[in-house]
């Protein structure tokens, strides 16, 4: 699967980000597009398997160009020994107020949400996207990224265009990583060797949009130096504030 990732991902770069030369892409005028996001843990032994299945989801056609993935890992599975170098506290943060916002009971490994909303049965999951890209979207994303050095300079354009568009609204930006791998020494996935894909690395936001205004954002974001550069990719998102649905998202991948 990892070579068939790498073979479909250069493919997918094809017109999207250049290295040195920034690019603009507007999310306007299309279909809307799903978000699915994984929670998850190298400290879970039911994790791996759903972690593969996001990683296995055909591309580039369905991936990104109608359902945009990210995975955060949370950091509650840390105590059991092993620290999962990815987690970060405020994915649980932001795990736990989508499980208010679902009316659970609580927060559980592995969880997949479809735009804001629990989702469980992964085989419906073309269903469920075709239902998302078959509505008009209520907001449209222009997504630009200029990479020079070591710096990310990333800026975000939001514009309401439904008249019906006066909910509170939040946008966020993700940069994630894809190929990643771990070799864990404790927890439940003692002696694995774990891949990733998807990986959230950096998450910007809540940015309050209002709802009757075009809103424009820039932000300059570091670059790690363990970081793949041909493996990042950067996805932007607008949520009801008070919901959690997921309104609109673009994604867009750069080496």
């Amino acid at each position: 699967m990892r070579n068939r990732y790498s073979t479909l991902l250069t493919i997918a770069l094809t017109g999207v980000l250049g290295a040195a030369a920034g690019h603009t892409a507007t999310a306007g005028n299309v279909p809307r597009v799903a978000l699915l996001e994984l929670y998850t843990s190298e400290g879970c032994n039911s994790c791996p398997p759903v972690d593969r299945w996001v990683s296995e989801l055909p591309q580039p056609q369905f991936v990104p160009q109608r359902l945009v993935v990210l995975a955060f890992h949370v950091d509650y599975w840390n105590y059991l020994g092993w620290q999962d170098r990815f987690s970060q506290r405020r994915f649980t943060e932001r795990q736990q107020a989508l499980v208010r916002a679902n009316d659970l009971r609580t927060a559980y490994t592995p969880q997949l949400v479809l735009n804001g909303r629990d989702f469980r049965d992964t085989a419906e999951i073309e269903k469920q996207v075709a239902r998302i890209n078959e509505q008009s979207p209520s907001v449209n994303l222009t997504l630009h990224a200029d990479r020079k050095g070591p710096t990310l300079t990333t800026s975000v354009s939001v514009n309401p265009v439904a008249q019906s568009t006066q909910e509170p609204m939040e946008l966020y930006v993700a940069l994630f990583e894809n190929n990643l791998e771990s070799q864990v020494q404790a927890g439940e996935n003692r002696g694995k060797r774990l891949q990733h894909d998807y990986v959230v690395r950096i998450l910007i936001g809540p940015v309050v949009v209002t709802p009757d205004k075009v809103m424009h954002r820039e932000w300059q974001i570091p670059l790690a130096a363990e970081w793949k550069t041909a493996d990042l990719g950067l996805a932007a998102f607008v949520q009801s504030a008070k919901s959690g649905e997921v309104l609109q998202v673009t994604t867009r991948i750069f080496q």
